[in-house]
């Protein structure tokens, strides 16, 4: 965990959601507050870049698509003055009509392939999942570079002198 500050509920969602946790919501009733409020508006700003920067780190390809899903509203701008033009005043803009087309298609393209990488992503945290699951002991468990000779069957009996008491013969 990274947090430090309010945004700690953040951070903790994030890992639980990309890990594979069930989230939902508890209803909690909360008394009135004795004193000053904690939380300022700083920190709300705090918080939202926060879950920008989460959601960037555990999905890469999330601005990626909302960028390019942003390009629908050029788009669809463009495309509409470009209609208006044409069927009201009888102007063709063949060039802007083109790049209308164009901008559309890459929002749309982009929102098409969003649940694609939203999968990929879920895939890649699934495998990792069942990694950890079936990986090799800890580095504590492992057997060493230089593994021990057998011990031979005399070395495996006890000894006299183990466990007893001093002076005892």
């Amino acid at each position: 965990m990274e947090a430090r500050n309010f945004d700690i509920e953040v951070d903790i969602l994030a890992k639980a959601m990309a890990n594979g946790a069930r989230i939902a919501e508890v209803p909690i009733r909360y008394r009135r507050r004795i004193g000053r409020k904690k939380l300022r508006p700083w920190h709300g700003a705090s918080i939202a870049s926060k879950m920008v920067s989460l959601a960037y780190r555990l999905n890469p390809t999330l601005p990626l698509t909302i960028a390019g899903a942003l390009l629908l509203i050029p788009g669809a701008a463009l495309a509409g003055w470009v209609a208006y033009r044409f069927f009201y005043q009888g102007v063709p803009h063949y060039l802007l009509g083109t790049l209308a087309i164009i901008l559309i298609l890459l929002g749309g393209a982009s929102i098409a392939l969003l649940p694609l990488a939203t999968s990929i992503i879920r895939l890649q945290a699934a495998v990792a999942r069942a990694a950890r699951r079936h990986e090799p002991p800890t580095a504590s468990r492992r057997p060493s570079h230089h593994p021990q000779p057998p011990r031979s069957r005399r070395s495996r009996l006890p000894q006299p002198w183990r466990g007893r008491r001093r002076g005892w013969s």
